[in-house]
This record gives structure tokens, sequence and C-alpha cells, in this order.
């Protein structure tokens, strides 16, 4: 009996122990999609970066202290495998690079190799949220964290801002994140949480935070994360549509979204339509491989292949890149997730993390498996034209993670030995 005893005592000191692990596992996820966007040092130059940094370094310690105590790292999924090789030729690429310090934690914009090893740790955090519910929950907040973004964003915009920059002001939304381009980033990797939490809660609140983010998306003027939104959202809006009980909704999604185009468009003299109508031709010149296609962005992309050959395995290194564009301008960043990696990194860790995110690129099982499709797809596609951001980039990869954790949790309840 004393045997017995003892025995579920300790059962339930475990699950006492387990279930304080998961609350303090969600309290920095939540950390992570609320007040991280928020941190900021404004005036500074390195304000929107560098105490950013330093936010994610302490909220990835953590993280990865909980794991260890949890044993909850699960390296078999299969996820892990191309993320391990990603890893190996990273760190490969890092110790080669020319300015160690530089490779492993960047410069002003901190996103060295330490960046991609502390969204690895809350990746593994996040893949961990075994509820399905208690992942909605963690992007519920991401959402109205994002709404209340977009809204200083839009702000700044209209010519109200109380938070200074070192460089940039009027006309330049840079909200809390520090660039409009990141904005654009944030905001169209979100607005499909919002819109789907809308859809099927019928929530006014929603319906609010999917106006307020996609207003802040349109006042960052950013060409690119425009082009990256009508394909996850289309896909998004169409399958709630199939079931008839659902179209009214999604035509208050789209009447939402037009009349804050058309409320927003007269601002500027009519700035954002004539942005709009830029994008034709900059489609033009970048079929007729104009350097000045893409606000320039092609020119650095042709720049930035010829440096491959020459580095083709491991690349030049994380942050090396610096390419002569005119008198006093140089630029660090290919404004192309997945050129920067092939440039800095190599071809090995290029081809490994998109095998890694083709681990997310998946047919879904139910809604929640469309809501995650739709967030990563949104993100991925912009990356064709941005960059990842320390203010940005730990929030997709939680994402990834999360995702992760809804997929495994379906395959438990559809599985007969769920």
């Amino acid at each position: 009996m004393m045997n017995a005893e003892k025995a579920d005592n300790s059962l339930q000191q475990a699950s006492r122990n387990a279930e304080k692990i998961d609350q303090r596992k969600t309290v920095v996820l939540l950390f992570m999609v609320t007040l991280y966007p928020l941190v900021a040092v404004p005036g500074s130059m390195t304000g929107f970066t560098l105490p950013k940094y330093v936010a994610l370094a302490l909220a990835a310690a953590a993280a990865l202290a909980l794991l260890i105590s949890g044993h909850s790292i699960e390296l078999g999924r299969r996820p892990f495998i191309p993320l391990g090789l990603f890893f190996i030729f990273a760190l490969i690429s890092t110790v080669l690079a020319p300015d160690p310090f530089t490779a492993w934690f960047g410069e002003y914009r901190c996103t060295g190799f330490c960046t991609y090893l502390f969204c690895a740790i809350l990746f593994s955090l996040a893949a961990d949220c075994g509820e399905p519910e208690q992942a909605l929950k963690i992007l519920k907040w991401m959402g109205a964290t994002a709404a209340l973004v977009s809204f200083i964003g839009v702000l700044q915009y209209l010519g109200f801002n109380f938070i200074s920059h070192y460089y940039h002001d009027r006309l330049h939304p840079y909200a809390t994140i520090g660039n409009r381009n990141f904005v654009g980033t944030y905001t169209v990797f979100i607005l499909p949480a919002a819109v789907f939490f809308y859809l099927r809660s019928r929530k006014a609140f929603w319906l609010g935070c999917a106006a307020l983010i996609y207003a802040g998306l349109l006042v960052t003027l950013t060409r690119g994360a425009w082009i990256a939104l009508p394909l996850p959202l289309l896909v998004l809006l169409y399958d709630f549509y199939r079931e008839p009980e659902n179209r009214k909704a999604v035509w208050i999604v789209c009447i939402i979204l037009l009349l804050t185009t058309g409320l927003l468009a007269p601002a500027h003299d009519w700035l954002l339509i004539r942005r709009a109508f830029s994008i034709p031709d900059q489609v033009v010149q970048a079929l007729e491989l104009a350097d000045s296609a893409g606000a320039g962005r092609l020119y650095i992309w042709k720049e930035a292949l010829k440096l491959i050959p020459a580095n083709w395995a491991f690349g030049i290194g994380p942050e090396h890149l610096a390419i002569p564009c005119s008198p006093g301008v140089v630029a660090d960043k290919t404004h192309n997730i997945y050129l920067e990696i092939a440039v800095t990194m190599g071809l090995f860790a290029l081809f490994s993390y998109l095998w890694f995110l083709s681990c997310f690129l998946r047919s879904w099982k139910d809604r929640n498996g469309l809501l995650f499709f739709t967030m990563i797809l949104a993100y991925l596609l912009q990356g064709f034209f941005n960059i990842d951001v320390v203010g940005v980039m730990p929030l997709f990869w939680i994402t990834l993670g999360l995702s992760l954790a809804q997929g495994s949790s379906s395959s438990k309840l559809s599985s007969p030995l769920g």
C-alpha cells in the first residue's frame, strides 16, 4: 500500500510539474507574439533591432531551459532532419566567414547565425504545443497585437507619429518594427489569421482587426508584400465560400477590405493608387532585366548571383553581403530570402532550408491546417522581394512550430489509436 501511495504521489507530482512547464512555455510564446513586436528604443539607429535581439536571446534561453526540463525535444520528427542539415551547413559557413563576429551575431540588422539558432529553439518550443486550441490562442494574441502595430503605422502615414526614428519620418509607417517594408512583411503574414478568426467566429472584433492589419499593409506602400497577399487570401476565402452558411461572412470581409482601401486611397494625393499602378511598369522592367526594376532589386539580384559560382558550397558568410549600388550606398541584403541564403550560406544550406519549408506546404487536414498554410504561404511569397528581419522572423518560426504541433495533434485525433 505504501509503495502504491508513493507511486501515485510521484505521478501526481510529475503531472503538476508538466503542467507548470506547459504554462511557462505558453508564457514565453505569448511574450514573443505580443510584447516582442513592441520592443523598441525610439530614435536610436539600432533601436528597432538590438532591443528585439536581446529580447529574442532571452526568450530563446528560457525556451531552451523549458525544453530540457520537460524532456520534450523530439528530433526524430520529420522537419527536424532538413532543419538539422540546414544548421550544419549554416554553421560551416559561419565558421569559414571572413568576419566571425559578424557572421555569428550580425551587425545592426542582428540577423547572423545566432538569430537563426534562437528562432529554431522557439520553433521547437512551439512544436511542443500539444493542444490545437492552445496554438490558436497564441495566434489570436498575435493577430490582436498586429492590429495595434498596424494602427500605429496608419497613424504615422496620416501624420500622427509619436515614435521617433533616427532616419525615417513622414510617409514611412515603420510602426514599432523600424521599416515600412518590414511592417509589410509583418502585416501580410498575419492578416490571414485575423480574417480566419472572423470567418470562424463572426465576431466584430476580428473583422476590425482584419481591417486594421489590412490598412497597415496598404500604408506601407510595400509592393512585394501587396503581391504576396492575393493568393493566400483567395485560398482562405474560397475554402470558406464553398459552404453556403459562410458566404455572407466572406462577402462582408471583401466589402470591408474594399472600404478600407477606399478610405485610405485619397490620402497624400492618391499615393496608394499611384503606387499600385506602378506595379505593371515594374513587371515590364523586370522582364526586360532592367537594373531599376523592383526599386533596384533586380540589379542587386544580378550582382548577388555573380557571387554564387565562386562560393556555391558554403557562401560568403552570413551578413557578409556588400554590393555597391551608388556612391555611398551599399546593399547588405539581397532583398530575397532564398537568394540571401544561397549567397551567404551556400547552396547546401538553401536546399536544406527549402526541404524544411516544404514540410509545411502540404494539403491541410482541417480548417486549422488551412490557417497555418495561408500564413506560411504569405510569408514565403513576400520573401521573394523582402528579407528576414529580427522583428518578424521569430514570429514566422513560431508559426511553423505551431503548424507542426497542429499537424501532430490532427494525426493523433484521426488515428484509431488516438
